[in-house]
């Protein structure tokens, strides 16, 4: 237990180390660290500190890229915090080669703030209405992205997210069988026409 306490310990340190290296003086504090990563550190130096963890402890790490937030394991902190952000078409050319990500916020990433599908100021709230959701409210009005709009409502409004499938699902059909009439139509009207000519 003692050696894997060790690989934690130093995982976490050369992380900090790394951060230290690329950070302005004073900027990096690492008593906001401790708590994050679960930890107890009397002192910063290797011989005095005390510390209790395990490798399979997490700590967030923070996008210089986006500002997103992830979860890493202490003994890959050290990896993580050593990668650099490659040159690539999507990412300004002044961050290229600088560290990745940081053990603490570098700016608010910029989100949406979606209204769930079953809020009464959605753009769709009144389809749903027609659906048969009329009546069935939700308040939540800080959705990130569209994706998690979908992931809410099928999480945590089940029966009406079954309901407005099969809405969808139906209105799809529909929308297929008059195709096929249409075409159908056509065909013979072409068939017809071909016919008399």
């Amino acid at each position: 237990m003692a050696e894997k306490n060790q690989a934690v310990e130093d995982a976490v340190i050369d992380a900090y180390i790394s951060e230290l290296k690329d950070a302005a003086p004073g900027s990096v504090d690492i008593t906001k660290l401790a708590p994050i990563a679960g930890t107890d550190f009397n002192n910063m130096d290797r011989m005095g500190g005390a510390f209790e963890t395990t490798p399979d402890a997490y700590i967030p790490v923070w996008s210089h890229i986006d500002g997103g937030k992830s979860i890493v394991l202490v003994s890959m902190l050290s990896t993580q915090l050593k990668k650099k952000i490659p040159q690539a078409d999507d990412i300004k050319p002044e961050l290229w080669g600088k560290p990745a990500f940081s053990l603490q916020p570098t700016f608010e990433p910029v989100r949406d703030e979606l209204l769930c599908m079953l809020h009464v100021d959605h753009p769709m709230r009144q389809q749903l209405d027609e659906m048969g959701l009329r009546g069935i409210i939700c308040r939540k009005r800080n959705i990130p992205t569209e994706k998690d709009v979908m992931k809410h409502f099928a999480r945590r409004h089940r029966d009406s997210h079954e309901v407005y499938e099969a809405a969808i699902g139906k209105a799809e059909r529909d929308e297929d069988r008059d195709f096929q009439r249409h075409m159908l139509e056509s065909i013979l009207s072409l068939m017809e026409a071909k016919a008399d000519g």
